[in-house]
């Protein structure tokens, strides 16, 4: 388990940026988890048809797996993937 973080920006609401800012973090968090997951083959079985290797919305992110070891591995490919494009670990004052 990780410590809780706290937020120290912010988006005004009714802000013109706020909408873009939203959208923007969606695309990147899908981009994100694409790429984090593509070709792993560690997905779980949804439906009979269906395989789910995480679930995302806005800035909720659930990575699935069967087991622990596949779990640290996505986990750790995450932290590199999104290093790529900017984000990183909140750092503690």
């Amino acid at each position: 388990m990780s410590d809780s973080s706290e937020v120290k920006t912010r988006v005004c609401q009714g802000c013109l940026l706020s909408p873009f800012l939203f959208l923007h973090a969606i695309v990147l968090i899908d981009w994100l988890m694409k790429t984090t997951t593509a070709g792993r083959n560690t997905e779980i079985q949804w439906t009979l048809r269906t395989e789910l290797d995480d679930l995302d919305f806005a800035d909720d992110l659930v990575l699935l797996s069967h087991n622990c070891n596949q779990m640290q591995d996505k986990s750790i490919h995450l932290a590199t993937t999104s290093a790529a494009p900017g984000l990183r670990e909140q750092e503690e004052d």
